[in-house]
C-alpha cells in the first residue's frame, strides 16, 4: 500500500444523463484556501479504482446551485467547500512491472483468474514446458494443436502458480510455421535450458502459449474453426498480460533488423511485440535472435537476451504503422488493429505505474510516450530516470502530464534536462493536484530552472519531497526556493546535494527552514558551503522540531569550484546546536576541514 494524500477539496459527482449510477467525479483541490479562484479542478474516472473519495453529504445550497467551487453543471450532486469535509486518498498497489504495472482489478491483462477462464472454455490450451524440453530432447517435430497429447496440456487451474511464457514468432509458409523445425529446436533447447535452471532452484515447471500448439491448425473441421474464432478474441492477452514472460524467435537464416525480412516487418509479430511494450517487465521479454556462445545457461541467456524497449504506440499510430506489415491474410490487419486497440486502452488505461527507468531512451522516444500518457488516466506512478532525455523531450512530456490529474511521483533524475525543459515542467505542474513526490536529480538544472520551479512549488499541495540534487543550482536559485518553501504545508523532504549553494544560499534556506514545519530533511551536503553558512543552519535546526535528517558534509567539487569547506568553529557551532535537537536522526558533515577539536566537540553531544 503506497503513501495517501489527503487534500482539502470538493467533490462533484457526475452522473450521465442515461445511466443513473455515477460515471465520473470531479475534484477540486484547494490546497488549504477556500478561495474559488484557488482551487484546481480535475476530473477523474471512476474506472480508476486507485481513488477512494470520502465526503460529507451536507451542502448550503441545493443540488445544482453554485457554491465556493463554482458550481458543478445542472444535474450533478455537489459539495462546497465550506461546509463539506472531503478527503482524495490514493492508495498504489504493487506489482511486477516493466512497461506498465501496477495492477489494477479492473484490467482483464492483470487478473491470472482471467486467464483461466479463458482456459476452462477450452478454446486455447498452455503447453507445459517441460513436456517442450522433452520433445527438443527426442529431436522431434511439434504437433499442431489438433494432436498434442493430453499430458501436455496444462490445467487451467495451473496458471495460478506456474510462470506463462508467451512466444511470438514467424510463420515460415502459410501452412506450417516450421517445416524444417528451425524454430522447434530454438524454442525447445530454451526451455529445457529454463526447465534446468528452475529445477536445479526447487522450482516446478512453467507454461507456454505457442499458437501452433495452443489453438486448432488448418485444416480445420467445422467446429475447430468455431473454436479457433473465439480463442482468436483472446489473442493479445498472452503478450500483454502483466504476468508474462515473452520470448521472441528470429526468423530462421535473417537477422531482426527494423524493414527486412525479420519479426518487425510481420504484422503479427509487429502485434505481439508491441504489447509486451505495454505491460510486461523488461526482464521478462527475451529476444534470442542475440543469443550468442556465452549463453551456456539460463542466467548468462537472460542476460544477453534481454529485448530493447520501446513506448507503445498510440491505436492510431499503430494502425498505420500496421499497413506497412505483411499479413499472410490480408483480413487479419483489421482483427489486429481491433484487438490492439482495446488491449491499450484496458492496459494503459488501467496503469497506476510505468516504470521506464534505464532504458537508453532520448528525445524521440520521450515524444512516443508523450503521446501515450493522456490515455493514462489512472496513472500514479511515473518513472523515466536513467535515460537520455533532454529538453526537447521532457517539453513534450510536460504537455502530456498535464492530462496526467491522478499522478503522485515523477521520476526523471539522471537524464539530459537542463533549464528549458524544467521551465516547460514547471509550467504543467500544478495540473498534478496530488502529485507528491518530483526527483529531477542528477541532471544539469540551474538557477533558471530552479526558479521557475521555486515560483509554483506553493501551488503544488501534495507536495511532499522533492529532489534537485547533483545539478548545478547555486546561491540564487537556492534563495528563489529559499523564498517559496514555507507557504509548501506538507514538504518533508528536499535535497539539494551536490550543487554549488554558497553560504548565502545557506542562509536564505535557514531562514526558510523556521517556516517550513513539516520539514523532516535537508540535504545540502557537497556543496560551498563555509563556516558562516554552517553557523547559519546552526542556528535554525534547533527550532525545526520536526527534522530528523541534515546533511552539509562537503567533497572535492567545493575545492574544484573554489568553495570553502567547514572547518572546527562551524563544527563547534553546529555541536552545540545539535543538543538542542530532539528529533535528528542523521548528519552528515563528512568530507569537511574539521579537525580534532571540532570532532571532539560533536562527539561529546551525540
Amino acid at each position: 500500500m503506497g503513501s495517501q494524500a489527503s487534500l482539502p477539496c470538493c467533490i462533484e459527482a457526475t452522473r450521465h444523463k442515461e445511466d443513473p449510477g455515477i460515471e465520473h467525479v470531479v475534484v477540486v483541490a484547494t490546497g488549504g484556501d477556500t478561495s474559488p479562484r484557488s482551487a484546481t479542478r480535475v476530473t477523474l474516472p471512476l474506472r480508476c479504482d486507485a481513488i477512494e473519495l470520502e465526503a460529507s453529504t451536507t451542502c448550503d445550497g441545493n443540488v445544482g446551485d453554485a457554491n465556493a467551487c463554482g458550481g458543478p453543471p445542472r444535474g450533478s450532486s455537489s459539495c462546497s467547500t465550506r461546509s463539506c469535509s472531503a478527503r482524495t486518498a490514493f492508495s498504489a498497489r504493487s506489482g511486477g512491472v516493466g512497461g506498465a504495472g501496477g495492477g489494477s482489478s479492473a484490467s482483464l491483462h492483470a487478473s491470472l483468474g482471467h486467464v483461466r477462464s479463458v482456459l476452462e472454455a477450452g478454446d486455447v490450451v498452455l503447453i507445459r514446458g517441460s513436456w517442450l524440453a522433452q520433445m527438443h530432447r527426442s529431436n522431434t517435430l511439434l504437433p499442431r494443436r489438433q494432436e498434442i497429447p493430453p499430458q501436455a496440456v496444462c490445467d487451467p487451474e495451473m496458471v495460478l502458480s506456474l510462470p506463462l511464457v508467451a512466444v511470438s514468432h514467424t510463420w515460415a509458409t502459410p501452412q506450417h510455421p516450421d517445416p524444417q523445425g528451425e524454430q522447434f529446436s530454438l524454442l525447445g533447447g530454451m526451455a529445457e535450458q529454463w526447465m534446468k535452471s528452475r529445477e536445479d532452484a526447487g522450482k516446478g515447471d512453467f507454461a507456454v502459449f505457442f499458437d501452433w500448439c495452443s489453438v486448432y491448425q488448418e485444416p480445420r473441421s467445422l467446429v475447430e474453426k468455431a473454436s479457433y474464432d473465439r480463442g482468436l478474441r483472446h489473442a493479445a492477452l498472452w503478450f500483454a498480460h502483466r504476468e508474462s514472460h515473452v520470448w521472441l524467435l528470429p526468423v530462421p537464416g535473417t537477422s531482426s533488423g527494423c524493414g527486412g525480412a525479420g519479426p518487425e516487418a510481420r504484422g503479427w509479430p509487429m502485434f505481439e511485440r508491441s504489447l509486451t511494450n505495454m505491460a510486461t517487465p523488461g526482464a521478462h521479454v527475451l529476444d534470442f535472435s542475440l543469443l550468442d556462445g556465452r549463453c551456456k545457461d539460463w542466467r548468462r541467456t537472460s542476460e544477453v537476451c534481454r529485448a530493447s524497449r520501446c513506448p507503445p504506440p498510440v491505436p492510431e499510430v499503430f494502425s498505420r504503422e500496421m499497413q506497412q506489415r505483411k499479413f499472410t491474410v490480408a483480413t487479419d490487419q483489421a482483427v489486429v488493429e481491433a484487438l490492439y486497440r482495446a488491449a491499450f486502452e484496458d492496459v494503459m488505461g488501467s496503469a497506476k505505474e510505468l516504470d521506464l527507468h534505464g532504458l537508453d531512451w532520448g528525445d524521440s522516444e520521450a515524444q512516443r510516450l508523450a503521446e501515450a500518457l493522456p490515455r493514462c488516466s489512472c496513472l500514479m506512478d511515473l518513472r523515466v530516470g536513467e535515460n537520455r532525455i533532454g529538453d526537447d523531450g521532457l517539453e513534450r512530456l510536460a504537455a502530456a502530464i498535464a492530462h496526467c490529474h491522478c499522478l503522485q511521483r515523477l521520476d526523471l533524475s539522471a537524464n539530459e534536462i537542463s533549464d528549458y525543459g524544467v521551465e516547460q515542467l514547471a509550467a504543467v505542474l500544478t495540473s498534478c493536484p496530488f502529485l507528491e513526490e518530483v526527483d529531477l536529480s542528477r541532471n544539469s538544472v540551474g538557477d533558471v530552472g530552479a526558479s521557475a520551479l521555486a515560483a509554483v512549488l506553493p501551488g503544488c499541495a501534495a507536495l511532499r519531497q522533492l529532489s534537485l540534487a547533483g545539478n548545478e543550482i547555486g546561491d540564487l536559485g537556492a534563495a528563489r526556493i529559499a523564498a517559496t518553501i514555507p507557504r509548501c504545508a506538507r514538504l518533508q523532504a528536499l535535497d539539494l546535494d551536490e550543487n554549488e549553494v554558497g553560504d548565502a544560499g545557506a542562509e536564505k534556506l535557514a531562514a526558510a527552514m523556521l517556516r517550513c514545519g513539516q520539514l523532516q530533511k535537508l540535504g545540502l551536503a557537497r556543496n560551498r558551503i563555509g563556516d558562516s553558512g554552517a553557523e547559519e543552519m546552526a542556528a535554525a535546526i534547533p527550532r525545526c522540531n520536526r527534522l530528523q535528517e541534515f546533511g552539509i558534509g562537503g567533497n572535492e567539487v567545493g575545492e574544484i569550484l573554489g568553495g570553502k569547506r567547514i572547518g572546527d568553529g562551524g563544527a563547534e557551532t553546529l555541536a552545540s546546536a545539535l543538543v538542542r535537537c530532539g528529533r535528528l536522526e542523521k548528519l552528515d558533515l563528512s568530507e569537511n576541514r574539521i579537525g580534532d577539536r571540532g570532532t571532539e566537540r560533536i562527539a561529546a553531544v551525540m
